[in-house]
């Protein structure tokens, strides 16, 4: 068995070494291979909890290490609340699929997707 056959993608892709924040071309992959820890999922938790019971509230504090991931975070996250179509599948329902241990998170994702 070789290294390559370990991995469901292909390991010699080109793959993006920083997010940028105005890129456009690779929104799709971005939110397809990002994924949802449990750490992750328990913090997000919270946002999707308190976005969908607020009225009002104009911003969130994302806070952690240098390289923590935070600005790949905010990026996923405003993917999934602007909820744009690619190849005819919406970036929330994306993101909602890879949460598969948590139905309650999971409808709070796609319950945030309808909120203009």
């Amino acid at each position: 068995m070789t290294l390559n056959a370990l991995f469901q993608k292909d390991v010699h892709r080109p793959i993006e070494t920083v997010i940028k924040a105005d890129d456009q071309e690779h929104v799709l992959t971005e939110i397809e291979e990002y994924v949802v820890t449990r750490e992750i999922a328990h913090k997000i938790r919270d946002f999707f909890t308190y976005y969908n019971e607020s009225q009002g509230v104009n911003g969130v504090w994302i806070s952690g290490f240098f390289g923590s991931g935070k600005s790949h975070l905010l990026k996923i996250l405003s993917y999934v609340l602007e909820n744009k179509e690619y190849n005819g599948v919406k970036l929330g329902q994306i993101l909602a699929d890879k949460i598969e241990d948590d139905h309650m998170l999971r409808g709070d994702v796609l319950r945030a997707t309808r909120i203009p």
